[in-house]
Order: structure tokens, then sequence, then C-alpha cells
């Protein structure tokens, strides 16, 4: 082997050995609002967030609540699609088809639902 082609590896200084100097300095820490937090800032911080955990969980219960009531074959079928979404089914063939092909309704639905409301209607004053 030729002496002339081999690679030869130099150690770089790392900034702990202290070979080089180092012309760039490190930027001091800078305050963050967690820094003068207190443990009654925290637990008051938690508070809040139990609070609007239960408030969510009440809006949510009473709407799903009339939802059922008024609705319950809708419920099902919503609850069987989180359910087949949730189970990895979409990862499939026949997961995707469906998901195309209700998609696809629904957009269809949508949009027909606003061009039949948006007609231009003429003034009431006409």
């Amino acid at each position: 082997m030729d002496p002339s082609k081999e690679s030869v590896k130099v150690p770089r200084p790392t900034p702990s050995s202290g070979s080089a100097p180092s012309s760039r300095r490190d930027p001091p820490p800078r305050a963050t609002a967690l820094d003068s937090t207190t443990p009654a800032d925290v637990q008051r911080a938690i508070d809040e967030v139990v609070a609007s955990a239960e408030s969510l969980y009440r809006v949510a219960n009473g709407f799903l609540g009339r939802q059922i009531e008024e609705r319950p074959y809708a419920v099902i079928g919503a609850a069987a699609a989180l359910g087949f979404v949730l189970g990895g089914g979409l990862t499939s063939r026949i997961g995707g088809v469906l998901a195309t092909v209700g998609s696809r309704t629904l957009l269809s639905r949508f949009l027909g639902g606003m061009t039949a409301s948006s007609e231009v209607r003429p003034p009431p004053w006409d």
C-alpha cells in the first residue's frame, strides 16, 4: 500500500481540552417565566387545568347525551367508524376505499347544500 495515499486522522481539539483558544462565548442563560414560579403558582395552574377538563367533560357528556336521544343510529355509526379507524382499519385496502367513498359522499353533500343555499335571489324590494 502506498503511504502517500493513506488518510491521516488528525484529532480535533475539544472545548474541554483547552488546547484551542475559544473566540466565541456562549450566551448567558435567558430568564424564562418558569424561573420565578413558586409551588403555589404551579398548584394554581394545575387547578385551572383540572377545572377546564371537568368543564369540557360536562359539555361533551351533555352533547353526547342529547345526540344519543335524538339520533341513536348516527351515534352508533360514528362509534363504529371511530372504532374502525382506531383499530387500524384505514391501513387496509378496504379501509382506504371506504374512507375515499365516504369523504367524497360527505363532500358532495356539503357542496350541494352550499350551492342550494347560495342561490341568487332578487332583492325583496323588487
